[in-house]
């Protein structure tokens, strides 16, 4: 009747899979930061787009109180500076235009633009103007 070995070791499950969980998440990783940079990323941007509209709503609100149609453009800026708290105001454009004659009635639209760049882990994904528009009756 033989034995075993003494020296040799009986082998238990899972023996040979040690460093196996500590593999598997080393390559879900980088897959779950993704997905949660992107849901954080997406958030601020999608803060900073409400707020882009809040600005172009109280420019358009503040312009169509002005009687004089060759202040609008100041007017419509310095609402929207004001009203935005999110955006650098030295690189956000503000528009003004109206369909017709400055007059009571008459339709005014305030386009508000700024550069936008959508980051994830240092990944561009997309470069360009963020914007917003309001739509007014000039009182």
């Amino acid at each position: 009747m033989s034995r075993p070995p003494r020296n040799r070791r009986l082998r238990r499950p899972g023996d040979g899979e040690r460093g196996q969980a500590l593999v598997e998440f080393a390559l879900v990783l980088p897959l779950l930061c993704l997905l949660l940079f992107g849901i954080v990323e997406f958030g601020l941007m999608f803060f900073k787009y409400v707020d882009l509209t809040s600005a172009a709503r109280d420019g358009a609100r503040q312009v169509s109180v002005v009687t004089d149609g060759g202040q609008a453009e100041q007017v419509a800026t310095a609402a929207v500076q004001d009203s935005s708290s999110a955006f650098d105001d030295g690189q956000t454009t503000v528009q003004v235009t109206t369909d017709g004659a400055w007059q009571r009635g008459a339709t005014v639209h305030v386009k508000v633009s700024h550069p936008y760049r959508l980051e994830i882990m240092g990944l561009s994904l997309w470069n360009g103007p963020m914007t917003a528009e309001s739509v007014a009756k000039v009182e």
